[in-house]
Formats: C-alpha cells, structure tokens, sequence
C-alpha cells in the first residue's frame, strides 16, 4: 500500500509550533515580499479568507475577525519539513518527497496493521515536531490522494482513512475536479461526457479516455481501479528548470543594485544545480517594474545566455548573469523584481567541454564542494560572490516574519526554569 502523508495548513502550523499562542485564532502567512496569502488556518478560512488575495483587499476582514498576520519564514518551513522527512523514514525506506508538506511512502501490511501503522506515524510526527498530519492510503499514489482528502474533510476518521478494494463509495464522494492533476479544464470537458466524480472516471471506457483526453487522464483511471503507474521512489527526478527570484521591500533604480539581487539569485540557483548533481547550459535573466503601479512608466525585459559548455560553477553563472542584465537594463525606471533561470539542465556524470572552451571541471567541483560545505557548516551566505554585496538592499518585506527558531543560534528559544 502507499501512504500520503500531508501536513495540515503547514506554514500556519509551523508558526504556532513556536508560538503556542496563535493556536485557535485564525492565522494567515503572507507571499515573499508581503503580498498575497499563500496559506491560512480554518479560522481563517472560516472567516472568509480566500487563497492567493492581496492582503490590502482584506484589511477590513483581518480587523472585524482580529486575523494574525505573518510574513512567509521559508527556512523555517523548510526546516520543519526535513524533520518530518526524519519521522517518515523511521516507518519506510521508500519515501518521495511530493512537496515541502506531503509525502508518499510504501507500507506493507494487512488493513487493520495499516491503519495502526498510519496513526502511529501522526503521532510520531506530532510528538517530534508539533505538527499535524492526515494520512491517506491505497494501493495507488493517486488512491492515496483519495484517501488523504477524505481523512482531511471527515473529522470522525481521526486523521487516518484507508482506500480498499471496496473503494465505491469513496470514489463517488470525490469530485472529478478534486482528483489529483485533473485541472478545471479536464474537469469541465469530463463533466460534459457525464464523468462527475472520481467513480465515473474510474468506470469511463478507456477508448474514450485515449481518443478525447491523452495517456495521462487513462493512467489517472488506471490508478482509480487499483493498477499502480506511478510508483515511489526514493530519489527525486532532478529539476529540468530550476529558477530564484524574489519582488524587492524596495524600488531599485541602479545597476549595481540589481547586480546584487542578480547575483545572490544566480549563486542560489547554482546551489541548488549542485544539490541534485547537475550542469546546466542555459542561463535567462529578467527585470520588471511594478505593474500594479499605474503612476510609474514599466518596462519588462529578459535574455538568455548559452554557456561555452554546461557548467554549476557559480563564479561562470554570475558573469553570465551579469552580462545578461548588461543586454537588458534601461536607466530611468524603477524596477521591483527581478529573477534568474537555469534550463537545459543534465547529469553532472554528462560532460562535454567546448570546441574553443575547456573547462577544469575537477577544480571547479572542489571549489564549490568547500564553497557548500562552508555555507552549510557556517551559515548561508558565509562565503559569496563579491557582487552579492554586503548588505541586501533588494530584500524583499517581511515586517511580520517570525524568529528562524531552529536554525539560527540567536534564535532559539530559551527556557527559563
């Protein structure tokens, strides 16, 4: 059997982990640069806060319902979600990371012992990170999905609900919009054919499924009927793009200034490359102005740069980068963001050197192996570009952001007894 596990509301509860006193009071976490809501508790929810809204559009709602408000703490988030990674893996080796708050593994068992085994795993996650879960299984990733959004919807389940071979009931519960990587498109092209819900796409003929939708929506049904086509595997397929940009807390107008963000965004990336072993060949940068100022004149602009050969040598990234933004920058506006793309990535393993171009691949891979494990062992940032700056006069807002309680030594908390 396969296992969903998804953390719930998991940005809002990784803020009250740490403060005990937002529990019960409706929460909201704000984008980067404090912009729009990406996450809200029930309360929240409860009190008419919808997903992805400016938050200067409900001023008025946050006030009548006293909503907190907090900017979005990524490190934070990203550190809590390694530690429930942690608690997964004591139940299985085969664990995929699907997202920063779910994750599939494999179980073997009967029922009963999976659904003992299923609560055991909530209740380890809860006693090592204060965070709450829902688990949904079956005998396919996307019955698991099922599973998981019925145990999140029907608090009688206690958290825990299993999809079995008599799955007909369940399936007819779930819309046909609300089944994994169907799209509010399929879902009204579906409907038109009579498919309602996820029991009449488990039943639909796969005739009509290959001639009307493609291969995906067949495997989708596939699944439904308890035929895995995705299994779980304990590594991850490498990103084929990979990208960092971030709005700015302020207007930049200079060039350094935005060779600062510009790099600090291309060493992010290159970070990353390396993180999943892989080189990429192409680099595109793009700036833009605010375009929900109407009193400012805007301007938008990209390029891409092929690079003499494949490369994650940071120091090759950023003097790429930086001749992209030569090609696109104008004087005379006020620019708020900017970002860096990495595409036609490859298998580190996959090198080729340049016709004009050699490259010293082994001493670059030293350079950045003691590079990452400085920053690692140090601190992010420890060791940078000189472009990057000093001080990051692009940072984005983040006036309510909460402290980075595990993982800065000034930040954690102390008890007093």
């Amino acid at each position: 059997m396969i296992a969903l596990v998804d953390c719930n509301n998991f940005y809002v509860s990784c803020e009250r982990v740490f403060r005990p006193w937002l529990r019960k009071r409706p929460v909201v976490v704000l984008s980067s640069n404090d912009g729009c809501v990406i996450a809200r508790s029930q309360e929240a929810k409860n009190a008419g806060i919808a997903m992805g809204v400016p938050i200067h559009k409900v001023t008025e709602l946050i006030h009548q319902y006293d909503i907190q408000v907090c900017s979005a703490n990524f490190t934070l988030y990203a550190d809590m979600s390694r530690r429930v990674y942690d608690a997964l893996r004591q139940y299985s080796e085969q664990v995929e990371v699907y997202s920063i708050d779910e994750s599939f593994l494999e179980l073997i068992g009967s029922k009963d012992l999976l659904r003992d085994t299923a609560t055991n795993i909530r209740n380890t996650i809860l006693q090592w990170t204060d965070i709450p879960t829902c688990v949904g299984l079956g005998s396919t990733k996307t019955l698991a999905k099922i599973g998981n959004r019925i145990a999140k919807m029907n608090s009688i389940y206690k958290g825990v609900y299993v999809v079995d071979d008599n799955n007909d009931d369940a399936l007819q519960s779930i819309a046909v919009e609300d089944i994994w990587g169907i799209g509010r498109q399929w879902a009204k092209k579906l409907k038109s054919y009579g498919i309602v819900n996820a029991l009449a796409l488990k039943n639909a003929d796969d005739k009509l499924l290959r001639q009307k939708f493609n291969v995906v929506l067949l495997r989708t049904a596939t699944e439904l009927r308890g035929t895995p086509c995705i299994s779980v595997a304990d590594v991850n397929p490498p990103n084929k793009t990979i990208i960092a940009t971030s709005s700015f807390g302020n207007y930049l107008t200079q060039k350094h200034e935005l060779e600062q963000s510009i790099t600090s965004f291309t060493s992010r990336a290159a970070e990353k490359l390396r993180r999943q072993e892989s080189i990429a060949l192409h680099l595109s940068v793009f700036i833009r102005t605010n375009m929900f100022n109407k009193n400012l004149e805007q301007y938008s602009a990209g390029t891409t740069i092929t690079m003499d050969a494949a490369t994650a040598y940071t120091p090759t990234l950023v003097d790429a980068a930086r001749k992209g933004l030569d090609r696109i920058f104008r004087e005379g506006y006020y620019y708020k963001k900017a970002g860096v793309v990495l595409s036609m990535i490859i298998p580190q393993t996959v090198k080729q050197q340049g016709l004009f171009y050699a490259v010293d691949y082994n001493k670059e891979q030293g350079a950045m192996k003691a590079m990452d494990r400085i920053n690692l062992k140090y601190g992010k940032g420890t060791l940078k570009i000189g472009t990057a700056g000093t001080k990051r006069i692009w940072s984005p807002k983040l006036e309510k952001r909460s402290p980075l309680f595990t993982t800065k030594y000034e930040d954690i908390l102390v008890v007093k007894a």
